[in-house]
This record gives C-alpha cells, structure tokens and sequence, in this order.
C-alpha cells in the first residue's frame, strides 16, 4: 500500500512540475534549440508511464477512469456531430 501511495504522490509531484518544464521547453524552443524529443513530451511521457503503473496495481481504478472519461468526451463528440450536421 505504500508504494502505490508513494508511485500517486510522486505522480502529483510531476503534475505540478508540468508548468515549469512547459516553461523551460517554451525558452528552449524559442531559442532554436531543437531537439529530436522535446523536454515537455519527454516529461509527459515519463508521468504517462507512472500513470500506467499505478493503473495496473489497481485495475478498478483503470476502469472508473475510464469511465470518467468516456463521460467527458461524450458532449464534445456530439457536439462535433451536431456541428457537421448543420453545415
């Protein structure tokens, strides 16, 4: 139990580094420094890895968040459809 609680914290930890290193990524970028992976998808992927090994020590947690999110996108597809109907 305290590891998945310590994998979520350090999930939490890397959301909120989100901004700064979006920030960072902003300055490289603007400064022509490309790179092949850019720090930001670098980031993300790292926490989207995280992310993914906390759903499989909980699978219920994977379904309901699943869930949730089906429930979001739902109204923005229809709003898609009922936007193509109209044009």
């Amino acid at each position: 139990m305290d590891r998945i609680f310590t994998a979520n914290m350090f999930v939490l930890l890397l959301m909120f580094m989100l901004l700064p290193v979006d920030m960072i990524n902003g300055m490289l970028l603007k400064n022509d420094i490309n790179l092949p992976l850019s720090l930001g998808q670098l980031h993300k992927i790292i926490i989207l890895f995280f992310l993914f090994v906390s759903f499989l020590s909980r699978p219920k947690q994977l379904v309901f968040s699943l869930f949730l999110f089906l429930l979001l996108i739902v109204p923005s597809i229809l709003q898609i459809l009922l936007q193509f109907k109209f044009n």
